[in-house]
């Protein structure tokens, strides 16, 4: 008699499916030749990320100051305070981007790497098509390679909801301007509690962060799109041309045609 020293085995495929991650780029450019970069400081709901070809800039925090020479990348989170100073004209480079729920407890500090690390596979030879993938990539190295003392300790986003749902809301209609009065109604919070609230997770009072993020906005629309700044002006909720470029200036320390001047230059 033989022995059957086999055995029928269930095989139940282990495989589960990988959800892709919650990142997204909104804006990139590189090589941009920049004159004028003395701007005050902003505060920005995305990951920014730059990095520059050649010396001639300086980055202010909280509590530390960046020179920008070349090989030196800055990844900033969101909601981090920053302002930039031009020492002389410089290339720049940067990205920004999204993390969704995905990274969502991080100090609000700059973290610095080695751009000659990162940036190889963006311009070593690859194929047009393949860019866009390779910056992909290039932000989930620097993502994961965060120092494990930057994450766990304050939000991205508001760690309060109530204050969480009022940036949702000032995101939604970005361009209206807001009364005290509405935003408390929608945080269901009295006046002082929610100025106390708002400045302790955010850092600065509701109607600055509503002007950072609107310039952030007509900036956006200035170096990415081709609308003429009158048609910018009337989009955005201004009077005319000369209304946007008066409250422009006085946040930005230079006018829409300037800006969008030295953007497109190459």
């Amino acid at each position: 008699m033989i022995e059957n020293r086999y055995k029928i085995i269930n095989f139940v495929n282990p495989s589960r499916e990988l959800p892709p991650p919650e990142l997204t780029v909104a804006k990139y450019r590189f090589n941009v030749h920049l004159d004028y970069w003395n701007s005050p400081r902003c505060i920005s709901k995305f990951w920014r990320l730059y990095w520059n070809d050649t010396p001639g800039a300086i980055m202010e925090f909280a509590d530390s100051a960046i020179v920008m020479s070349p090989g030196t990348m800055v990844l900033i989170p969101p909601y981090t305070m920053s302002l930039g100073h031009t020492v002389m004209p410089f290339i720049h480079n940067f990205v920004e981007f999204t993390t969704g729920s995905s990274f969502a407890s991080v100090q609000t500090k700059p973290v610095i790497f080695d751009a000659d690390k990162y940036t190889g596979k963006l311009f070593a030879g690859i194929a047009t098509g393949q860019q866009s993938l390779a910056i992909y990539v290039m932000i989930g190295e620097l993502l994961l390679n965060i120092p494990k003392e930057n994450l766990g300790t304050h939000q991205q986003r508001a760690s309060d909801e109530r204050i969480q749902k009022v940036l949702d809301y000032m995101d939604k209609h970005q361009m209206n301007k807001y009364s005290l009065d509405e935003l408390c109604r929608c945080a269901n919070l009295s006046k002082p509690r929610f100025l106390a609230l708002f400045k302790e997770e955010i850092g600065i009072p509701p109607r600055r962060y509503w002007i950072f993020h609107r310039m952030e906005v007509i900036g956006k629309l200035l170096t990415g799109t081709d609308m003429s700044i009158s048609e910018i002006a009337l989009q955005t909720g201004f009077v005319d041309r000369s209304h946007l470029s008066r409250v422009f200036c006085k946040h930005t320390g230079m006018t829409p045609a300037a800006m969008r001047k030295n953007y497109r230059r190459r």
